[in-house]
């Protein structure tokens, strides 16, 4: 896994794409649409977002600060099945047209590489035939920015497989999130004796 401590700040949004903008599970993609860090990135655009780093794919649109439409599926159904046919149905039912869109936005991870790789292929093609830019965050960030409001650390999990978790802890200084350790994958038992309460676990 890559990572290391760092702070999350909205100035070199732009400038570094590791410290980009863009959703996770549902929950998350509204976190990280109010976020400041993604109006850096992208500002005040019409943005479609997906997340396919776990099981429970989603995509959202977005208008400046409003949430327009969002679409959730947790069910035993591939992303490459699923994924265009729940954008094709949030912009229908949204009333927008393609053409609409100003920026894309996607999850990272870490996750699952089959589900990555389709919200990196699919984000690619749109953004080369529709000529738009793209911000990327990682998974654990966005589910970190669900609580800015946290006066203890914040643990995200997701489930690794084969018997491991991902993770990070991360710590807010006023309205900017701290990042306190890398992006690890260790066993539950692992993770826990990392761990010093008070803190929020949130997650799979």
């Amino acid at each position: 896994m890559t990572g290391g401590t760092g702070t999350v700040n909205p100035k070199d949004a732009g400038r570094d794409p590791s410290r980009s903008v863009l959703p996770t599970r549902h929950p998350v993609t509204i976190a990280v649409f109010r976020s400041r860090m993604f109006r850096a990135r992208l500002g005040a655009m019409r943005i479609l977002a997906l997340e396919t780093s776990t099981l429970a794919g989603s995509v959202a649109l977005l208008d400046g600060g409003r949430v327009v439409g969002l679409c959730v599926l947790d069910v035993a159904v591939t992303h490459s099945e699923r994924l265009m046919a729940m954008v094709d149905r949030l912009l229908q039912d949204s009333g927008w047209d393609i053409a609409r869109i100003e920026g894309l936005a996607l999850s990272v991870g870490p996750g699952s590489f089959t589900g990555l790789r389709v919200g990196v292929a699919t984000v690619k093609g749109l953004s080369l035939a529709l000529n738009l830019p793209v911000a990327a965050v990682p998974t654990l960030d966005a589910l970190a920015w669900n609580l800015p409001f946290a006066g203890v650390p914040v643990c995200p999990l997701l489930d690794a497989r084969k018997g491991e978790v991902y993770l990070s802890l991360y710590r807010w200084r006023g309205d900017r999130m701290e990042r306190q350790w890398a992006y690890e994958a260790l066993s539950p038992r692992a993770a826990a004796a990392r761990l010093t309460a008070p803190v929020i676990v949130l997650g799979d």
